[in-house]
């Protein structure tokens, strides 16, 4: 399983936001990035994708098995 980084943007040498890069690359389709820090918890970061036609259209199948660490996977309650 790849792991996320966060990624400092600089636009002309200044600082630009946040985004989420896997492997040191930009993740495609990033349009908003939030940071949540509240004391004494983790830090929780929300990204928002733009959905292209491409990515509807070709869809990756993904089987978890039963031990895999579902922390931070979707909202599933199960």
């Amino acid at each position: 399983m790849k792991q996320i980084q966060l990624a400092h943007l600089y636009k002309n040498g200044k600082f630009y936001g946040y985004g989420i890069a896997v492997d040191g690359q930009l993740l495609t389709n990033q349009v908003a990035v939030s940071i949540e820090t509240k004391p004494n918890q983790l830090t929780i970061i929300h990204v928002d994708f733009k959905l292209d036609s491409k990515a509807v259209s070709n869809p990756v199948d993904i089987e978890l098995n039963n031990n895999s660490n579902r922390e931070g996977v979707g909202n599933s309650s199960s």
